[in-house]
């Protein structure tokens, strides 16, 4: 049920996007990084924030959580599963983004508006999602499991990597 958002630069704009302003949240992080995601909250208004916990392992043994590993694959793995005719490829960057450049055959589903758009994600197929880098496919895998998607794997080297190692890519006029 939690939300995997990066303690990166665009940390808050994420936050924003994903985080009710009325709901309490935790964080996850380590305790030298609190105070700068706080700080990084306070600013667009979210105040909400009831701790954090620092090693999540021991968080969930104590409480009995289970603890759920994000499936990523590499490259390699992704041209296997790309091959297989009972995949959706979710492109989950900006329209702009995906227009200038995607992998045929990728549907784009922009990662802000994800929990919206729930319907255009397959449950009964393979889905495989990815973004430029990385960021937003581990929030959108987050986002997925959270609705009980269990058939989702996450290229997160994404268009970075496949444009790189010379890949074809299409784009839309």
């Amino acid at each position: 049920g939690s939300i995997n958002i990066q303690g990166n630069n665009a940390f808050a704009t994420w936050a924003g996007w994903f985080l009710n302003y009325e709901e309490p949240f935790m964080l996850v992080a380590s305790e030298s990084q609190i105070e700068d995601l706080t700080r990084k909250l306070m600013r667009i208004g979210l105040d909400s924030v009831i701790g954090y916990v620092d090693n999540v392992a021991d968080w969930a043994a104590a409480t009995g959580q289970q603890l759920d590993t994000a499936k990523v694959i590499s490259l390699d793995e992704f041209k296997e599963k790309k091959a297989e005719n009972n995949l959706q490829l979710i492109d989950l960057r900006g329209v702009s983004e995906f227009n200038t450049a995607h992998i045929k055959g990728a549907d784009n589903v922009f990662v802000g508006t994800i929990e919206k758009n729930l319907d255009k994600i397959s449950k009964d197929r393979r889905v495989v999602i990815h973004c430029q880098g990385g960021d937003r496919s581990s929030i959108a895998y987050s986002i997925l499991a959270k609705h009980g998607y269990h058939n989702v794997l996450n290229y997160s080297a994404g268009m970075n990597e496949w444009i790189n190692e010379g890949n074809p890519v299409v784009s839309e006029s």
